[in-house]
């Protein structure tokens, strides 16, 4: 019944490696990414990826390991649901091969470890050590030959370097911190990090010999190196490389290094107290180390004859807190984060001592995020594929912490910076060369008292000419252009000229005395110019002299005139008042048709565009409005009758076209919308698709294809020209917006155009290395991201949520507000109490408080419902009335409601006049807001409930019944209360229509509320964002599509083979300590479905067949109808 399909994969990173997987003479980085493995080969531009592949299951675990017969390393993976596996790189198919099939070390007595799960291996390569549960230690030996008798005496050659059967081992030590093995010994040696029942952290070493197999019960055996209370904060253990041998402790005040031959241990202690995060070695006497403020650190070992006789510590720079640190080669460091973006550095021993060479994108974690459709027909849509949504993300943590903006649109790519110049007013590529070779050598840049012209060289060199083909360069130009391949044509306000190219003679034609040239518009030899707004004349200019063809004067003003670049035989002209358009007959200038345009006053068409969308089909005529507003039609049965009036909002500001070829085949165009929201339009499968351009501002974009830059666009800003290149498919992109702080909450002032930003900033004391927060409530512009004013909360004040409401202003009307719910915290950290902050943005953009209340708890959730505010605190759920008495300018805040909490409300969402709650512990419960409190005010009742343990995360209501709630454990349910129950009993309870296990914990969910589209496959409901980063839209299938969906999941998971061995319906399905079912119930993983597309016919055939199994799971449609169905879906995202 429920559809899952993600339009941003997980970007965290908390594994990576170094290894020979593809290649034998280079080694490859990989990076986990949740249950994606991505591999990249180090080049001179940076990190190229080379190989990728999905895991059924979120990977905690990434080493590598050499089998005596191959040339190449096998990837060991885990996985969060406890099963280990191995891979290989399969040279001459160029896919993944599996080794070792998963292998399930699930134990549902033991406790899982609270560190997490730790993968270690053997410098020696003896074997592999799994720390998953307290208190046991799984030994994996790798086989090796023995010299002795035996079981392992005579191991076929194939089978040396592979994993033996696990071993598990009992541990004294519960409260592991971290765990290594040791170079250089004899037997494995491993030294653990860990924490007794006073919180005091100790070091012991184990040594593990593994060739003793006929031990049943095999234990460790103390080894030389043990020390007891060490530095309280110690987190890392870094092995000391052969020759050298021991072990290093990274505490936040002091380095310790223990040997077993040292009676006591060498300490450096740290110039200032920090949190170390991880490590990666460079060599054996040097190391990298990463903290919490994102700081780099060089550690080096100074050695003499084999031992250590000093430390040395010193900080390069900030760059990112990461997670994982893997050092490439000849300087360049592979910094894998969590909290920012992943980056690729070249450290060097001169000043800067980092520098970035590029960065991967990362969202994670995802802690809360607002989805801005686009109006179309005065209703918001959100058509995320086509570029009509923007999801605004509070992502990163620390300093790394910001706004992310997500967008589905074509990328833009600069190619070359032409200069800085501003105010262009329009542009044009000229052919300038008198043998056409194909190609643009000129471009002509009109401003305001002056045109411009730069020529371009075979070679890109590019220079600005004085003069050019007597074209007039002291005035501003309206239009310009080739006539045929052997004349140009320049416009301006006095005089139109032709130019020869091979003779260079001129022909011009004047305007009478008194009149002047406004507008122009050029298509082949015709053109069509204003006279004083509104007289127009059409010319030819394929011979000289140039000829009139035809004029018209015409009563109201003309705002702007275009000539289809198609033969045609009309022309389209808007008109300033009233809003209206005509469309003229070229032969004589007659109104062929005309459109009355029902917008808003004030609003005027300024641009004009006819252009063939899709080959053969009929034309598209786009009028940009100067409000923002884009109005298109459809041409049919000539230029008499236009069809299908759309209309969508780009921005507010005045929108202008430019027509691109496509590379389709035929004589299709696309066209760019410059403005405040770039826009590539272009038809697909019969619609016309909006996808917005990873622009954030143009004012003019022109065609250029020059020999040099082939198939690209000169871009024209407020401040500069460039040159770039246009992606042909449609991607992803994100935008940072950095603010150096932990963004908590997001909201959205459409009145006010500004984000409400819940922002976390931390510090530390370099002197006492005391941790301290503040909270702050930024407003941020909605275009430029600019901070426009912040507002500080008092001290141990913790912002919990942030909404943006219309409420009372002291005179009757309503305006936007944020309401802010903190949380005040005590000496012990515990939120005893908190405020509820009512905050306005005024016209001098100044943010002020406007009234506070004091609440008996943290206000946790915070919502509107019927014109209140729903406050979810810490034991109850209150609803307030926000109002202003009359003669008062003071506003004042009255609770009229409250209803008893399980526990914490951690979510609320609104539907109507009902209320569902995400309790912390007791999963959902469903108020309603009716009649019948004390002082004719309205009441919270409960309507019904979720019965049973839920950890929700998040939740949010999709209809008055229907709600769709994640868990901690990666769960998604879909909910329903059962309205029509046969008993009142069954009408209070909350049942579950859907189960899926999505696998990442889920921070946020909000909805959207789309007309329904009729004959629709999946109707989008909502979006997710993850702490991994990833970004997911959850939608309804249709009832007629359902079992084709569902039996198209169950024949994919037959067909397409987990790697490892994995099973995806075990992946998949619903996941906790109590339920685990065997597949997901009612809800279709949309990326498994979509693969549909990537199969080849006899798969296709196979996967509709049933997959050679029973005729239940055979699916009623074609190939050919389950591909169409499967496109549909994929154009959702």
């Amino acid at each position: 019944m429920a559809y899952l399909a993600p339009i941003h994969r997980a970007s965290s990173i908390r594994h990576a490696i170094k290894c020979h997987f593809i290649h034998a003479d280079k080694e490859s980085l990989v990076i986990a990414k949740s249950n994606r493995i991505e591999v990249y080969d180090l080049i001179p531009e940076g990190l190229e990826q080379v190989a990728h592949f999905a895991v059924y299951g979120r990977v905690t675990g990434l080493l590598s390991l050499r089998p005596q017969q191959s040339t190449l390393d096998h990837l060991f993976l885990g996985t969060d649901r406890y099963e280990y596996f191995t891979v290989s790189w399969d040279s001459q198919t160029g896919t993944i091969r599996n080794e070792r099939k998963a292998h399930d070390v699930t134990d549902r007595f033991q406790r899982p470890a609270q560190v997490g799960h730790l993968y270690l291996a053997d410098p020696g390569g003896r074997l592999l050590g799994l720390y998953l549960y307290e208190g046991i230690f799984t030994a994996i030996p790798i086989k090796r030959q023995s010299k002795g008798r035996g079981r392992h005496a005579q191991l076929p050659e194939a089978e040396i370097g592979n994993l033996d059967d696990p071993c598990p081992i009992r541990m004294n030590e519960l409260k592991v911190i971290n765990m290594v093995f040791l170079y250089g010994t004899s037997v494995p040696v491993i030294a653990v990090l860990y924490t007794d029942s006073k919180k005091l952290v100790h070091l012991i070493t184990y040594e593990l010999n593994v060739a003793k197999r006929a031990v049943k019960d095999p234990e460790f055996a103390q080894w030389g190196i043990k020390a007891n209370n060490l530095d309280h904060g110690a987190k890392l253990l870094i092995p000391v490389d052969n020759p050298t041998g021991g072990i290093l402790v990274i505490g936040e005040q002091v380095v310790s290094y223990f040997h077993p031959e040292r009676t006591v241990p060498m300490k450096k202690p740290l110039h200032e107290p920090t949190s170390f995060v991880t490590h990666g070695k460079i060599d054996p006497e040097r190391y990298l180390l990463s903290d919490e403020l994102g700081h780099l650190y060089l550690l080096l070992l100074i050695i003499e004859n084999n031992k250590l006789i000093n430390m040395r510590i010193e900080n390069l720079g900030e760059v990112c807190q990461a997670r994982a640190i893997v050092y490439l080669d000849n300087g360049y460091v592979f910094l894998g984060s969590h909290f920012g973006d992943s980056t690729l550095v070249r450290i060097s021993s001169k000043g800067p001592r980092i520098e970035v060479v590029q960065s991967l994108p990362n969202l994670a974690p995802i802690s809360d995020f607002i989805v801005l459709g686009t109006e179309v027909g005065g209703v918001e849509i959100h058509q995320y594929s086509a570029g009509q949504t923007m999801i605004l993300t509070c992502s990163g943590g620390f300093y790394d912490g910001g706004l992310r903006s997500v967008r589905s649109g074509v990328g833009i790519r600069d190619i070359g910076l032409l200069g800085e110049m501003s105010g262009v007013q329009n542009m044009w590529a000229l052919k300038r060369a008198i043998l056409d070779n194909g190609f643009d050598d000129t471009l002509l840049f009109s401003f305001a008292n002056e045109s411009r012209a730069f020529a371009f060289g075979a070679d890109g060199e590019v220079e600005e000419v004085d003069t050019f083909e007597n074209f007039f360069l002291d005035t501003t130009t309206l239009e310009a252009g080739n006539v045929g391949n052997d004349k140009l044509v320049q416009v301006t306000p006095f005089k139109v000229i032709v130019v020869e190219k091979a003779t260079s003679k001129l022909w011009n034609w004047a305007p009478p005395v008194g009149a002047k040239i406004v507008m122009a518009s050029l298509s082949g030899a015709r053109l069509v110019v204003v006279l004083n707004g509104r007289i127009c004349l059409l010319f030819d200019l394929s011979s000289e002299p140039i000829k009139q063809i035809a004029n018209r004067t015409f009563e109201n003003e003309i705002s702007c005139i275009h000539i289809p670049t198609k033969q045609s035989d009309f022309l389209v002209v808007g008109f300033w008042m009233p809003a209206s358009l005509a469309l003229l007959r070229i032969a004589d200038l007659e109104t062929m048709k005309e459109e009355h345009l029902a917008v808003f006053e004030g609003s005027v068409p300024r641009s004009v565009m006819v252009a063939n969308m899709e080959g053969d089909g009929p034309s598209s005529l786009f009028v940009g409005m100067a409000d923002g507003e884009v109005i298109s039609y459809t041409i049919t049965e000539g230029p008499g009758i236009l069809d299908d009036q759309k209309r969508i909002r780009l921005g507010t500001q005045t929108v202008t076209f430019e027509a691109l070829p496509r590379k389709t085949g035929d004589d299709s165009s696309c066209v760019i919308a410059t403005g405040e929201r770039p826009t590539m339009v272009y038809g697909e499968e019969g619609r016309t698709v909006y996808s917005a351009i990873t622009l954030n501002q143009a004012s003019s974009v022109v065609a250029f294809n020059a020999e040099a830059f082939p198939d690209t666009v000169v871009v024209a800003t407020d401040e500069s020209v460039f040159i770039a290149k246009i992606d042909e498919a449609r991607t992803t992109h994100t935008r940072m917006s950095p603010l150096c702080q932990f963004a908590r909450r997001v909201a959205f002032s459409k009145e006010k155009k500004a984000y409400g930003v819940a922002t976390i900033r931390n510090s530390i004391d370099t002197t006492t290395g005391m941790e301290s927060s503040s909270c702050y409530i930024h407003v941020i512009d909605e275009n430029f991201y600019d901070k426009i004013d912040a507002y500080e909360l008092y001290p141990n004040e913790l912002v919990e949520s942030l909404l943006c409401a219309s409420l009372a202003n002291p005179d009757g009307t309503i305006s936007e507000k944020f309401v802010v719910g903190t949380a005040i915290g005590n000496d012990s950290d515990e939120s005893e109490h908190g405020r509820l902050l009512f905050l306005e943005l005024g016209a001098d953009k100044m943010l002020r408080l406007i009234t506070e209340l004091e609440l008996p708890g943290a206000c946790h959730s915070l919502a509107i419902v019927k014109g209140y505010i729903l406050a979810g605190l810490s034991k109850s759920i209150d609803l307030y009335r926000f109002s202003y008495t009359r003669g008062s300018l003071g506003a004042s805040i009255q609770q009229i409601s409250s209803i008893r909490a399980a526990t914490l409300p951690v979510s609320l969402s609104v539907y109507g006049k009902r209320v569902f709650v995400g309790d912390l512990v007791k999963g959902v419960m469903v108020l309603e807001v009716v009649e019948g409190g004390g002082e004719g005010n309205d009441k919270l009742v409960e309507v019904c409930r979720q019965y049973g343990v839920s950890w929700v995360t998040a939740l949010e209501a999709l209809d008055e019944d229907t709600c769709i709630s994640a868990d901690s454990d990666g769960n998604l349910v879909l909910l329903r209360r059962e309205s029509t129950g046969a008993t009142d009993e069954d009408t209070r309870r909350m049942r579950p229509l859907s189960e899926i296990r999505l696998g990442e914990m889920v921070n946020c969910i909000r909805r959207v509320n789309d007309p329904i589209t009729q004959g629709y496959v999946v109707q989008p409901k909502a979006y997710l964002g993850t702490v991994d980063g990833g970004l997911f839209m959850l939608g309804l299938i249709h009832p007629d599509y359902f079992d084709i969906l569902m039996k198209c999941q169950v024949n994919m998971a037959k067909v397409i083979k987990g790697i490892g061995d994995l099973d995806f319906n075990r992946y998949r399905a619903y996941n906790t300590k109590g339920i685990q079912p065997e597949e997901p119930f009612r809800f279709v993983d949309g990326e498994l479905v979509e693969k549909f597309l990537d199969l080849d016919e006899d798969a296709m055939r196979m996967v509709i067949d049933g997959a050679n199994d029973d005729d239940n799971s055979q699916i009623e449609c074609t190939v050919g109808e389950m591909k169409n169905i499967v496109e549909t879906l994929k154009r959702l995202h």
